[in-house]
């Protein structure tokens, strides 16, 4: 009777620990059957951009050719051109690309959750890219008609760029007279072009408003006194309507035309004569 039932208990505890067993190897087989990373050819890596922080963000599920093969903890390790460790994590793997734009890197993907030496491992290359162009800040601006509209009395749109320095900036203006009833003489649409590194481009408008005087700001010249013996009543000689000092034929941008009549009157018969000069702006 003792017999029979040690016989039995032992092929009760053997049948518990096969099913042990057995359950045990199922778990482990579903948890991660298969493991196949993508661009595992070196010369067709997987393209990875990088984001506005010039980082290179890795992810498993974005590696692995089928994640539903493999949905559990993985452990991703990425490695230089010269197999230097770069980052390593668990599932997704954050890291500064600068050093590594139009570089192609290679990565290791493991079964974190499996038992040592039985964990399924694939590997790949990716290509780190950058395609962001260079970011202005392009502020417009109001001058008056005589300020100097260069770049360098004006200024430049401040630029960024996400991984590099700018490599080149560039501009040129396009210019726009305005209506005469509108207070603004002309617009000068000023067109910023960048290029980073990567040969992304970047453009801004940078807008410039040039303000029209108004005809109260005008000095018109003096009335003056002439020797009648070779007397010259030229205008470069007897003077012209000026704006802030500055001759009105020589204002470029303020939308203002001047004219002029003389009205000659002799006085004494020949012995002299006045010319009233009439400008009409």
């Amino acid at each position: 009777m003792r017999h029979f039932f040690s016989d039995n208990l032992n092929m009760v505890l053997r049948s518990l620990l096969i099913g042990l067993l057995l359950g045990t190897t199922q778990v482990l087989q579903a948890q991660c059957p298969s493991l196949e990373c993508k661009g595992s050819d070196i010369s067709a890596p997987l393209t990875v951009a990088v984001d506005g922080e010039c980082r290179a963000i890795l992810n498993v599920d974005v590696l692995i050719v089928d994640p539903s093969t493999c949905p559990v903890d993985r452990t991703l390790i990425v490695r230089d051109p010269s197999n230097n460790i770069i980052v390593q994590g668990i599932n997704e793997v954050v890291f500064d690309a600068t050093a590594y734009i139009d570089q192609t890197l290679s990565y290791t993907m493991t079964d974190a959750t499996a038992l040592p030496g039985s964990a399924l491992t694939c590997s790949g290359f990716v290509a780190i890219e950058d395609n962001l162009p260079p970011v202005f800040d392009c502020l417009g601006t109001s001058i008056f008609c005589t300020s100097d509209t260069s770049v360098a009395s004006i200024g430049q749109p401040a630029v960024m760029d996400n991984c590099s320095n700018i490599m080149s900036l560039t501009y040129y203006d396009i210019i726009e007279e305005g209506d005469c009833d509108f207070p603004v003489a002309y617009v000068i649409s000023r067109v910023w072009t960048a290029q980073d590194a990567s040969g992304n481009v970047g453009t801004c408008i940078q807008s410039i408003l040039v303000e029209r005087p108004d005809l109260e700001e005008l000095v018109f010249p003096v009335d003056v006194n002439l020797d009648c013996v070779d007397a010259d009543a030229d205008p470069r000689l007897s003077g012209v309507p000026t704006l802030e000092g500055i001759p009105i034929p020589d204002v470029n941008f303020c939308g203002v035309e001047v004219t002029y009549l003389d009205d000659t009157t002799f006085l004494c018969t020949t012995i002299g004569y006045q010319i009233e000069r009439i400008w009409n702006i």
